[in-house]
């Protein structure tokens, strides 16, 4: 998956994510009328579940593009040590001749 789609998959998740917890507080209130207070509480401990979750996942997300940059940087290095240990063999085979 490229970090095109990724960013879209992220942006319509959290667009999910914001969207129901937007329409929390609405279903808060028909529950309380409905079934009551006991049901309404269920509502609201959700509600708070949500919330954590949406806040978890924005962490995690943050913590990954830490990483990804983390990757990156360690491929770089990896790749110029590549080359300069070819370089090194090289020279010696040179030195060798």
């Amino acid at each position: 998956m490229n970090r095109t789609q990724e960013q879209n998959d992220d942006h319509e998740s959290e667009e999910s994510m914001d969207q129901y917890t937007n329409e929390v507080p609405t279903l808060v209130k028909v529950q309380d009328s409905l079934y009551g207070n006991e049901r309404g509480a269920q509502v609201k401990e959700l509600e708070g579940q949500l919330i954590a979750n949406k806040f978890e996942m924005e962490t995690l997300r943050k913590g990954n593009r830490e990483m990804e940059g983390l990757l990156a940087e360690k491929v770089n290095e990896v790749n110029k040590v590549e080359k300069r240990n070819q370089e090194l063999q090289e020279r010696i085979i040179e030195l060798e001749s």
